[in-house]
C-alpha cells in the first residue's frame, strides 16, 4: 500500500470519517484486486485478492477466487485461495475454504470445510504485498532482528524448522 492510501486513512480519521461497509451484491462479480481500509462483505463472486484492514465477511452463497488478507474473516460461502488474517478466522458451517489459512485464533464450526494447510501465528496480512500474499523481501527496519526475535530462532530446534512452498500457488485458473 502506498504512502497516498496512508494519508488518506489518515486524513479520513482526521475528519471524523471512519470506514465504511462495502458489499458485493448478489449477482454482482468482480474481476481484479479489491482493498479497503475498512469492511467487505462478499455475497456474489470476487475474482482476485480482498485486503481490507477491517474484516472480509463472505456470506452463505458468496465465492471469493483469491486470497484474503484482513485483521478477521468470516466465511459463510467458499473461498479458493489463502487466508491471512492477523486476529482471527471463522469457517462456518456449509463454508468451504480451499486454501490455506494463517491466523492466530480460528473458530471451525461442524461442517465447515477446510482443505489446506493451517497455521496458527502471527500472518502479517496487511504487511502482505495483496497480488502475491508475499511479505516484503526488504526490512523497513535497519535489518536488525530484535533481541525476542534473536532469541526466539535461536531457541528453535534445527528438526522443527521445515520449508513450506508459497501460499496462495493455487489460487490460479490459468
Amino acid at each position: 500500500m502506498g504512502k497516498k492510501d496512508d494519508r488518506t486513512a489518515s486524513q479520513d480519521k482526521l475528519a471524523g470519517r471512519e470506514p465504511g461497509l462495502s458489499v458485493v451484491a448478489t449477482g454482482m462479480r468482480i474481476d481484479g484486486r479489491l482493498d479497503t481500509n475498512g469492511v467487505v462483505k462478499v455475497e456474489g463472486m470476487v475474482s482476485g485478492s480482498i485486503r481490507a484492514e477491517r474484516q472480509v465477511l463472505v456470506a452463505k452463497g458468496g465465492i471469493v477466487e483469491g486470497d484474503i488478507l484482513t485483521r478477521e474473516a468470516v466465511i459463510g460461502g467458499e473461498v479458493r485461495g489463502a487466508i491471512y488474517a492477523d486476529e482471527r478466522v471463522e469457517v462456518q458451517a456449509g463454508s468451504q475454504v480451499n486454501g490455506d489459512i494463517t491466523t492466530k485464533r480460528i473458530l471451525l464450526q461442524e461442517g465447515g470445510e477446510v482443505n489446506g494447510h493451517l497455521r496458527m501465528e502471527d500472518p502479517k496480512a496487511l504487511a502482505r504485498d495483496p497480488s502475491t500474499g508475499e511479505l516484503p523481501t526488504g526490512d523497513q527496519s535497519d535489518g536488525r532482528k530484535s533481541e525476542a526475535e534473536a532469541e526466539k530462532s535461536e531457541a528453535k530446534p534445527a528438526s522443527r524448522i521445515s520449508w513450506q512452498p508459497a501460499v496462495g500457488q493455487g489460487a490460479s485458473s490459468d
